[in-house]
């Protein structure tokens, strides 16, 4: 028969239990299979159903709300390489688990929202898309409201023009966000996770995510975030600035790098790590594959038990201002104490404001200065052989330890530290 359509052709039948494998067998001219089996009593859903049915551009809600489905057959869409909508196909099921592979012969494919919603599932298949999947817009909720504790690594990584990540994994048990999990054009996540749930995030993971400037914020459960998670290193451009992205992160302990570049150089991230009080661990703000400098926004730390190596993470992720443009940055009085003076001036040359330091202070104390030009201009063989002191600077004179021969003398300006 030349039948195109499908549509709503079984819509509500509920004492339609059971249909042959056979049903669809000549009519491969079906373009549409929406609705056609919604709200019915089907229980079962027979190998090959649709293996004639090449032409199918939409499997819209075609066993939505079926409430006596539980499971779904293997290469049940292996034939349908032109399906471009699966929303809602499997929506409020009883489906308890997806084959593997399920959509991998199915590349043209524009939305898949709500397409496994409310269903019982517990574990999503790794090879669920393989290579399909590039061109999609709309993953919004499509495993909305299951059991699932994990989502697999590289779920969605390949998904390039991905616009809508709306709610994905709300509603599920997801505690952690997977390395490379997505992938996306922009693309919106507005409660994409049970966000207040999650207590890591991966590597690159929520690439191509127009990440809320607030989304973490107050999440008392993420502990750690890995390399690059929010966007690309070598990004120059987001659509929100992370003005309190990670603010009230309480149990949060570590962060990879991020990567600051695409943040305007007059946004303050002073709220960025707000009363994140357990923060002790910061791989640093570099940007490219040569790890240039990024940071070059005002900036806070000043909650945060930090240890020394990731202060100096912090330092080299300096960018260096003009005079006339100097940043601040706060650290508070405990960190700025596990800094050396040598630490410490490196930054204010950077022309940045290192609050509730005052420089001349240290360099009023002759030890420090010596120290400072033993740590930049000695080594292990070399020791302070003498200073000398006039009005603006000082004069610290290295030698070697076991001859005492001159090494060299160096300046160091008594107001500023710069020393030459």
């Amino acid at each position: 028969l030349d039948v195109t359509s499908a549509k709503n052709v079984f819509h509500g039948c509920s004492k339609l239990s059971v249909i042959p494998i056979s049903l669809f067998k000549n009519n491969s001219n079906i373009t549409t299979f929406e609705g056609a089996f919604m709200g019915s009593g089907l229980i079962s859903i027979p190998i090959g159903l649709f293996d004639s049915n090449n032409q199918v551009l939409s499997f819209k809600n075609v066993f939505a709300n079926c409430s006596n489905i539980a499971s779904i057959p293997s290469h049940l869409f292996d034939n349908c390489a032109l399906v471009k909508d699966f929303s809602g196909a499997f929506l409020n099921t009883k489906v308890v688990s997806i084959p593997s592979g399920l959509l991998i012969n199915n590349p043209e494919v524009e939305t898949y929202s709500e397409m496994f919603s409310g269903c019982q599932i517990t574990e999503i298949p790794t090879d669920l898309f393989g290579n399909s999947g590039a061109g999609a817009i709309n993953f919004s909720k499509m495993f909305y409201n299951n059991n699932i504790t994990n989502i697999p690594e590289g779920l969605f990584s390949k998904m390039v023009s991905a616009q809508n990540y709306n709610e994905v994994f709300n509603e599920t048990q997801i505690s952690s966000i997977p390395n490379n999990a997505f992938y996306g054009n922009e693309a919106s996540c507005e409660n994409f996770v049970p966000l207040s749930n999650i207590q890591t995030i991966g590597n690159n993971s929520l690439i191509g995510l127009a990440v809320a400037s607030d989304m973490w914020k107050n999440n008392t459960s993420l502990n750690t975030i890995g390399e690059n998670a929010f966007w690309e290193k070598g990004r120059e451009q987001i659509t929100n600035s992370p003005l309190e992205l990670m603010s009230g992160c309480t149990g949060l302990t570590t962060i990879g790098n991020i990567n600051l570049k695409p943040i305007d150089t007059g946004v303050s991230l002073n709220s960025m790590f707000l009363n994140c009080t357990s923060l002790a661990n910061v791989e640093g703000f570099f940007y490219g594959i040569s790890n240039q400098p990024s940071l070059a926004q005002d900036i806070s730390f000043e909650n945060s038990p930090l240890t020394y190596n990731s202060l100096i993470n912090i330092k080299n992720s300096l960018v260096t201002n003009s005079a006339e443009d100097k940043k601040t940055l706060k650290l508070g009085i405990d960190n700025l104490a596990k800094l050396s003076i040598t630490d410490k001036i490196e930054i204010i040359n950077k022309n940045w404001i290192l609050d509730g330091y005052n420089l001349e202070e240290d360099l009023s104390d002759i030890n420090n200065v010596e120290t400072y030009v033993q740590d930049k201009y000695g080594n292990e063989n070399t020791q302070v052989g003498g200073t000398l002191t006039t009005g603006l600077y000082y004069y610290v004179r290295l030698v070697t330890m076991s001859e005492q021969k001159e090494v060299g003398t160096y300046a160091v300006n008594k107001k500023t530290g710069i020393s030459y």
